[in-house]
């Protein structure tokens, strides 16, 4: 007998679940389509960044390296009227000359930024500046001007700094962009033996 009504105490358990299962019905599947429309109205309604970046703004200029933030960096500088920060687009197709901005935030479409990364202004042998009178800042400076039309032409800022002799009459000395994320590049140079340095 107890084995009865510890069976038809389980079914009846078991039976007022399924009841409240049953029941219980999900209304919220014909607000999806008009929270749908409300997400696509807003993203008609959002200005496309290739209206609003001037394509003057989307040359770089000069950049130490091709690196996310350098080029983040650089783009919002030119374009600091959008308040942005480098979490608020994203970055893809990165090339030695250009990269594609996209996901704005608050925007929407893509851009083609352009930029020269400093290092590969040089000239084919550009780093080696030949025989200099000697090891000044000015000096170098001038000779790598002289030696790298590209770095003539577009003038980008740099310093020189450690200036080492390495042997005998062999110098080197590094040169870094005045850019946020500079790297430094070797250029190497001789003082003939008769002059000092």
């Amino acid at each position: 007998m107890k084995k009865i009504l510890t069976l038809l105490g389980s079914i009846g358990i078991v039976g007022a679940a399924a009841t409240t299962v049953v029941s219980c019905e999900n209304h919220d599947h014909h607000d999806n389509g008009d929270r749908q429309a409300e997400i696509n109205n807003q993203l008609n309604n959002l200005k496309d960044i290739d209206t609003v970046i001037p394509e003057s703004n989307r040359d770089l200029g000069v950049l130490e390296d091709i690196g996310m933030n350098t080029i983040k960096d650089a783009f919002r500088d030119n374009n600091q009227n959008l308040n942005l920060n480098n979490d608020n687009f994203q970055i893809s197709q990165i090339s030695n000359e250009s990269a594609m901005l996209h996901s704005f935030k608050g925007y929407k479409g893509h851009i083609t930024v352009t930029y020269k990364v400093f290092k590969n202004l040089f000239s084919d042998n550009g780093q080696n500046l030949g025989a200099l009178p000697n090891a000044k800042e000015e000096t170098i400076r001038k000779a790598i001007l002289e030696k790298n039309s590209k770095i003539r032409e577009l003038n980008p800022n740099f310093v020189v700094f450690q200036i080492n002799k390495v042997k005998d009459n062999k110098y080197q000395a590094l040169i870094k962009g005045e850019q946020k994320h500079s790297k430094s590049t070797i250029v190497e140079f001789t003082i003939p033996q008769t002059q000092n340095a």
